[in-house]
């Protein structure tokens, strides 16, 4: 009998040290699923907060594709002002020069009957006016 008992508690040691070992098992099993669990709910969020962030970086890149546009544009409209203008300055030149030779000028009798003078007198006043124009617009 002392043969049998040491083999019913050989027996019954390894009976329950096996199931002590799958006690543990699954005890460790269960901290990976809910470890598992844990680490998914963080790639969602992680998730969300990559496509909340990739939104924003879509909206910047439209801010700034509208902004380039518009530099582009304002460069060009100042590219056109600055040609306008050299043309003004040439114009403006001719037409003092113009003018000067019109005061010396002997085909006239006197400065009120020059035709340049007067035509000088009206566009000064068109001119004017419109800056009165202009000025009252933008109040």
């Amino acid at each position: 009998m002392d043969i049998l008992t040491w083999i019913l508690t050989a027996f019954s040691t390894l009976t329950g040290g096996t199931a002590f070992y799958t006690f543990i098992m699954y005890r460790q099993q269960a901290k990976r699923f809910k470890t598992a669990e844990a680490f998914e709910k963080e790639v969602t969020a992680l998730k969300s907060t990559i496509e909340g962030l990739q939104k924003q970086i879509e909206f910047q890149e439209g801010r700034l594709n509208e902004m380039q546009k518009t530099l582009v544009n304002k460069d060009a409209y100042i590219g056109t002002l600055t040609a306008d203008k050299s043309v003004l300055e040439v114009k403006h030149a001719k037409n003092k020069s113009a003018i000067n030779r019109a005061y010396g000028c002997s085909f006239c009798d006197s400065a009120a009957n020059c035709p340049v003078l007067q035509q000088r007198a009206l566009n000064e006043e068109e001119y004017l006016k419109r800056i009165e124009h202009v000025a009252s617009n933008s109040k």
